[in-house]
């Protein structure tokens, strides 16, 4: 009966022992990775238009999960070599480690994000939730257009400013 309560304990006490061997930057490095990684999962999302989307979700196929799975194990390796192999573990590998996990958080989704903007259609993904102006007229003057075209719509008002240049490449 008691024998789960005590695993538990067991497992507690030697998390909590292990995090006291520690060093101070990999109790907070590694926290806040793995926070992040956390975050990775359902929080941080990138708008789209059709839907909120997580960022693992911008790459495709099994990528999404392989770049989720490789970004949780450089999240748990940095405690898990400053416990194992402190000695060798030496500021120029720390520094490494960190340049790795601020690659696979920050910079390898912001690269994907730019070429989904580039490759794809501009009006169906917003980076940094600002939709390109450009292409959200071109989608409202086409919407403006249509209803004009049904039979049964005697006058279309829009209540919007497009710039001349917009107005010229529509």
């Amino acid at each position: 009966m008691y024998a789960p309560a005590r695993l538990l304990e067991r497992i507690v006490r030697a998390s909590l022992a292990r995090w006291r061997r520690l060093t101070f930057d990999a109790k907070i490095i590694g926290a806040l990775a793995l926070l992040n990684w956390g975050l990775l999962f359902n929080s941080h999302t990138v708008v789209q238009v059709t839907r909120d989307a997580p960022i693992w979700q911008l790459f495709p196929g099994l990528l999404g999960p392989l770049y989720l799975f490789a970004v949780g194990v450089a999240a748990l390796a940095y405690p898990l070599r400053d416990l194992r192999a402190r000695p060798s573990f030496g500021e120029r590998q720390r520094w490494v480690h960190l340049a790795v996990i601020i690659a696979l958080f920050v910079v390898l989704p912001t690269i994907v994000a730019i070429v989904l903007r580039a490759t794809g259609k501009p009006y169906t993904f917003i980076h940094d939730g600002a939709l390109m102006a450009e292409e959200a007229a071109r989608k409202l003057l086409g919407l403006v257009e249509a209803l004009e075209d049904l039979d049964d719509v005697i006058k279309v008002h829009a209540n919007f400013d497009v710039p001349e240049e917009v107005l010229q490449h529509a």
